[in-house]
């Protein structure tokens, strides 16, 4: 039933035409060796083996395959599994109805898709990571990473006692 609604969404874009439905992974696998469709829409909790699974099999069969992963996990761990294994797309079945076409259509025409709240799910994650290891940093470490991004190339070494040589304690000249 909710296939049935997934699909007459494409058809009704006028841009996609829907060559094959599979109700588990080995029949997903079967069709895409069958069909050899433009881009598969791929759910990643299939029966059998999971979406990732097969994707991982596609893509090593086709290498050029174009898989958007469509599903319900909304976890981001599952979104960096899938484009780690090869998926040129990743959006959740909460996302509005034409995001589905429009992904599909950005995935055909080379391009990469994430849905907008996996990508700022990502986003916020990856921030979030980088800010916990920055407030690890000691405040000497924190300062020199500070005088690299900010385009000094050249340090003088700091002496054993963490103090510049010819240079006041905690002070970098470059």
């Amino acid at each position: 039933m909710v296939r049935t609604g997934y699909r007459r969404l494409q058809e009704e874009s006028g841009h996609i035409e829907v060559n094959g439905e599979a109700a588990d992974a080995v029949q997903a696998y079967r069709l895409f060796c069958e069909l050899r469709p433009d881009v598969v829409v791929m759910d990643i909790s299939l029966s059998g083996q999971s979406g990732i699974a097969v994707l991982e099999h596609i893509r090593a069969r086709e290498s050029g395959a174009c898989v958007l992963m469509f599903s319900v996990h909304e976890d981001t761990i599952f979104a960096t599994h899938a484009m780690r294994a090869g998926a040129r797309g990743y959006i959740t079945k909460s996302c509005a109805p034409g995001v589905l076409v429009e992904a599909v259509l950005a995935v055909a025409g080379g391009g990469t898709y994430i849905g907008a709240d996996t990508a700022q799910a990502l986003a916020l994650e990856h921030f979030s990571d980088q800010e916990r290891a920055l407030r690890l940093l000691s405040e000497r470490e924190f300062e020199v990473l500070r005088l690299f991004l900010a385009g000094r190339r050249e340090f003088h070494a700091v002496g054993a006692h963490g103090r510049l040589p010819g240079h006041g304690a905690g002070r970098a000249e470059a």
